[in-house]
């Protein structure tokens, strides 16, 4: 099994054009339209790097699940297939980072926000791949198919924290989601969000850890 099949196998090419199309379609969106580049100096614009980040905050969970969702029969393949999961996460992010630097560039203030934010889009979306794979990885043992677990761990990771951002009490929880840690990142992260958008990777690395011992056991059990 080479690397190619690992980054790129299981519909993972596919998914990956269409993660990086969709996050450069949302950076021309948040641009406002003119006719020549030069116009861009001239145009008293704002840009934000809002609607990019959105973009990126949403669908990178959701391309960590469809990495996530093809679970191998062999257990040497599960371990390998969740080993590579946050290394496939990363270098799709890393590929997005002209996006990223592109947002910086035009945006107004603080030009490491966007970095900040494709950090912990980052962090968030590999723990996204761990504990879909697992929700996955479950559904096959048990013979029921492994995508609608792992779209929806992806989903609920993405969304059900943001549901604190209608408390101003609360706020800080949204950092649970990779969405909402970006876009505390964008407006200055206290130092509560910072803490809550490692809480998934910890969670993640326990899932990761017992996974594997799991995996272990299958692979040294006695045959039959």
């Amino acid at each position: 099994m080479n690397a190619a099949e690992v980054f790129l196998g299981n519909g993972g090419y596919g998914a990956l054009l269409g993660f990086l199309a969709t996050s450069g379609l949302a950076l021309v969106l948040s641009m406002p339209w003119v006719g020549r580049v030069g116009d861009y100096f001239l145009f008293p614009w704002r840009p934000s790097p809002l609607p990019f980040f959105v973009v990126l905050g949403f669908l990178a969970p959701l391309y960590a699940a469809q990495r996530a969702a093809t679970i191998h029969w062999l257990p040497r393949r599960q371990r390998l297939h969740l080993l590579s999961l946050p290394l496939q996460v990363a270098g799709a992010l890393f590929l997005s980072a002209p996006l990223v630097l592109t947002s910086a560039i035009l945006a107004p203030g603080n030009s490491r926000r966007p970095l900040l934010a494709l950090a912990v889009v980052l962090v968030g979306s590999a723990a996204v791949s761990i504990e879909a794979f697992a929700a996955a990885r479950a559904c096959f043992r048990r013979g029921l198919a492994t995508a609608p677990a792992a779209w929806s761990v992806a989903l609920a990771h993405a969304l059900l924290p943001m549901v604190a951002l209608v408390s101003p009490t609360a706020r800080f929880l949204a950092a649970l989601s990779p969405l909402g840690a970006a876009l505390a990142a964008l407006r200055g992260p206290t130092a509560l969000e910072l803490g809550f958008t490692l809480v998934p990777a910890l969670l993640a690395t326990i899932t990761a850890v017992l996974v594997l011992q799991a995996v272990r056991e299958e692979i040294h059990a006695p045959r039959s």
